[in-house]
């Protein structure tokens, strides 16, 4: 009975009631139930109240009830969010030596939070901690610290983590290939991200659009276009196709690199991809490299002028049917 008004007073927001309640029933003997206290912690953390949540847990403790791991991991969900990751990580310290073992998802909640802060002495013994008692990454674990890694320009332990995964016979979804291979293209390190790329086509994640397009628009935005032709040549065998905002990304990139010839080279070609003669509704396709014959019965397009004009913007700039 008590135990379900103590719940009642909880999802009403009732705290304090609740609270007395609990006292009153550890002053009289009466069992309460963990459970329903674990939901009066989780409805404090939601209500924003994490220090009325870190106090009743103290209670459950004095009480000498047996406090479960995730009655543990709120708590320590709920200083995480306002930033006390030192005494989240002190508290799952506590526990430990109290029996209470906490598991590999309260770490991940203090990785987690630990990078979100920007906190690298916490992540450090957070990560010492787990070593100590032996709790091994699952694939959030890994997704965490892979991300986060990379956000603070620490890449090449993220590639690392990216490797290991496979070597653990987790799947490894290509996003998180892409999220490092951005990194290091922010940190102008070309020839590692296109290393990357390699290795996940390796891997048999074959690359769609997207996945071209997000390499692409990371060297764009530091002027390293060298590589991009290659990417542009590889999509094109590919039978993949850039979309409008793509194109208007490697105009960019071409700016800022000043590469000036082959800036002519991508507007030609964007003439050439958008231009169709609406009277005939014929769209205009390059052919063979070799002898350029842009489509078959040009005499009978009614706007041989407008033709004339896009096929001689082509041929000057010399536009191989590769970069179209």
């Amino acid at each position: 009975m008590l135990n379900m008004l103590l719940k009642k007073y909880s999802d009403h927001g009732l705290f304090d009631m609740a609270s007395e309640t609990f006292d009153y029933m550890v002053e009289k003997g009466i069992d309460c139930d963990e459970k329903t206290c674990s939901v009066h912690l989780n409805a404090m953390i939601k209500a924003d109240k994490t220090d009325l949540a870190y106090e009743f847990f103290g209670r459950m403790l004095d009480s000498g009830m047996s406090v479960s791991v995730f009655s543990l991991t709120v708590v320590v969900s709920g200083l995480c969010k306002i930033g006390e990751l030192k005494m989240a990580r002190e508290l799952v310290n506590e526990m430990l030596g109290n029996g209470t073992k906490p598991n590999v998802i309260t770490f991940n909640t203090l990785l987690d939070a630990c990078f979100r802060r920007r906190d690298v002495v916490e992540l450090r013994l957070v990560l010492q901690l787990m070593q100590e008692e032996r709790i091994e990454f699952n694939e959030t674990s890994y997704k965490i610290l892979i991300e986060g890694y990379t956000g603070t320009g620490e890449v090449e332990e993220a590639e690392k983590l990216l490797l290991e995964m496979h070597d653990e016979d987790f799947e490894v979804e290509s996003y998180l290939y892409l999220t490092v291979i951005r990194g290091y293209c922010r940190l102008g390190k070309t020839s590692s991200a296109l290393l990357l790329f390699s290795k996940m086509k390796e891997r048999k994640l074959l690359p769609s659009v997207d996945k071209y397009q997000i390499l692409i628009s990371s060297l764009c935005e530091i002027g390293e276009m060298d590589p991009v032709k290659e990417l542009l040549t590889e999509m094109h065998k590919n039978g993949l196709v850039l979309d409008d905002d793509m194109r208007d990304t490697l105009v960019e990139g071409y700016k800022k690199a000043g590469m000036m010839d082959e800036l002519a080279e991508l507007q030609c070609m964007m003439k050439m991809k958008c231009f169709v003669d609406v009277g005939s509704e014929i769209e205009l396709v390059i052919g063979d490299e070799e002898n350029l014959e842009m489509m078959d019965g040009l005499n009978d397009v009614k706007n041989d002028t407008a033709v004339e004009m896009v096929v001689d913007d082509v041929v000057k700039a010399y536009i191989s049917p590769d970069n179209l």
